[in-house]
Parts: C-alpha cells; structure tokens; sequence
C-alpha cells in the first residue's frame, strides 16, 4: 500500500484561540500540521520536520513577522521553505516590505478557509513544479555529462553516469553495492578517506583531491566533491576530471622525478590550498625535488633548460607558498623522502 505524504504546515503561533482555528482548517484539508510557540522552537523544527510551508502571526512574544523572518532567514534560504505572514488587515506598505524582504505571500484577518487553503496549495503548485524542473535540469547534465560523476549515500555508490562508466571500464553496474575503493587506489591514500568523511558527514561541504589512479589503469584523475545531504542518508556528488599534470607524466615514461613523490608533495600540499587556496605549480614541485636531491640552483638550471634566475624566482615562491624562510624547511614541507 502507498502512503501519499501529507504536506506539512509549521506554524508559529502563540495565540491559542488563532492555533485552534488554523490547526482545525488544516487538518480537515489533508495536511499535517505543527504549531511552536516562539522563534527558537520553529528553528529547532525546522532542522527536525523540514516542513513544506511556515506560517507565522504578525505579532509574536515581542517580535513583528519581519523580525521572525530575518531571524529564520538563513534557515528558510538553504532549505526553500516559503514564509507566509498572517496580518491583522491589509496594509500595502508593510505588505511591499514583506516581499521586498522575501516573504512569500499573506493571510489577513478575519480568516476565511478557502482562501487560506487556496493560497497555500498555490505555494505548494509552485515549489512542486520548480523542483520537477531542477530535476529535470539535474538529470540531463548528470545523464549527458563528459564528466564523470557518481553519487554517494553513505559510504556506497548509489549511481554513476555513462562518463563514469567509461573510466572505471563498468559494464553493468549494481547501485549501492560498491564503494569508491572498488575502481579507484585508496587503500593509502588517508587524504582521500578522510575528504570523503567530512564531506558525507557535514563538516566539509566540498572538497577536492588530485592525483587519485584509476584500478588496472594508468589514468589518474582529480576528484571534486561537494555534499547534497546530510542527515541519517549522507549523499555527495563526485566529479571525476582526468589529471593531466599527471597523465602527462605518465605518458612520457621515465621522468627525474617520480610519480610517486609527485603525489607525496601534492598530498601535502593539499592542506597548503585548502588554508591559503595557494598550491604549488609543477613546475616548483619539480625544482623542489630536486633541490632535495642535492642539485644546486646553476644545475637544476642546466637540467630544466631554464635560467638561474628563474630557479631562485620559483624557489622564493615555493618559500612564501608554504611559509617557510628557507629552501630546506620547504623541502621538509612539501616532498616525502
């Protein structure tokens, strides 16, 4: 049997004889309604019921309806719930103020029911429809997409577009069966794990890590999280972009430095752009690692085919980018020996 979810009105009242009235006319019309006293305990709702549409008096404990707004804004911004202000008489300056300020429509006194329903199963219409549309939009560009882009629920790929397909080589995929470890190297890479746990448990809304390989490939690519949903289902949603720095790596075969110190300075790095949003070019990694190596500037100069000016410039930029006064402190920063 299907249960039709009734949609779900919160209302901020603290008069009881207005509370009874409302609560009675919404309930005979097939809707679920909550009734909080004050601003604090409709936020507090808010978090727990994410209800369909808010409905708050003009007047409340010391407040106007425009001050309850602004303080449920940030609240009715994130999650979409529109706001509707109940109003003792029609007053068209408070009422071009209200919707200036964001408030969605009005319900005047002396209430009359049809038009209360009215009003609100027309907010309703609307949200419907601007929802079907967003998904609409979201599932051609996650359908259509070059990029690859999987959805994760709680640890467990929930789904993956073509382009993800092609890069992982799946020819049949079961949805909520596998985990990210399943077409990617992440068994050490605890930068990766723990992006992914902030992210799916809400201290991260996004997120990006590079330089991740591709299982039985030679591809590596860079991911791009950013969470959907938070709660007791955790969704993110993943882009998966082929690394070129490192492919080109790949590609050319034997290099002076490795791929795997390439990854190492990276890694570290990573933390370096998440607090400065500053990460060091390929081309200071490279000249990094081979200071490492012993090379002096005229040599490392030689090697690269560049000037040792141009050296001493990326090694004072290597410096400043990782906060160190000296060429060996930023050696010990950025490259795993």
């Amino acid at each position: 049997m299907i249960t039709i979810k009734k949609p779900l009105i919160l209302l901020i009242e603290c008069d009881k004889i207005i509370s009874k009235y409302l609560n009675q006319i919404f309930i005979t019309q097939n809707f679920e309604i909550v009734i909080v006293p004050d601003v604090y305990a409709a936020i507090r709702k808010i978090i727990e019921c994410s209800p369909d549409v808010i409905i708050c008096n003009t007047v409340l404990n010391g407040y106007t309806g425009f001050q309850i707004y602004n303080l449920l804004e940030n609240s009715i911004l994130t999650t979409g719930i529109p706001f509707v202000l109940i109003m003792k008489e029609f007053n068209e300056v408070d009422i071009e103020m209200g919707l200036e300020l964001g408030i969605d429509n009005f319900i005047f006194q002396p209430f009359y029911e049809n038009r209360i329903i009215k009003k609100v199963n027309t907010i309703l219409s609307k949200i419907d429809k601007h929802k079907a549309l967003e998904v609409e939009r979201f599932e051609k560009l996650f359908t259509h997409s070059p990029v690859a882009i999987a959805e994760i629920c709680n640890n467990r790929i929930k789904r993956v577009n073509r382009a993800f397909r092609d890069l992982a080589g799946i020819k049949e995929f079961n949805a909520n069966q596998y985990h990210l470890e399943d077409y990617f190297e992440m068994e050490n890479n605890m930068l990766l794990k723990n992006s992914l746990q902030r992210c799916l448990k809400g201290l991260d809304s996004v997120c990006s890590v590079k330089g991740i390989q591709v299982k039985n490939s030679d591809v590596y690519v860079d991911l791009y999280m950013v969470q959907i949903n938070k709660g007791v289902n955790s969704c993110a949603l993943i882009q998966f972009v082929e690394s070129e720095e490192i492919n080109r790596i790949v590609s050319n075969g034997k290099n002076d430095w490795s791929i795997s110190t390439y990854l190492q300075a990276r890694k570290r790095m990573a933390i370096t752009e998440n607090e400065h949003n500053d990460l060091l070019t390929d081309r200071e990694i490279q000249i990094t690692t081979l200071s490492a190596k012993g090379y002096q500037i005229k040599e490392i100069a030689d090697k690269l085919g560049i000037s040792s000016r141009t050296v001493e410039k990326h090694r004072s930029n290597v410096m400043r980018k990782t906060g160190t006064s000296n060429i060996i402190e930023a050696i010990n920063k950025v490259v795993d020996f």
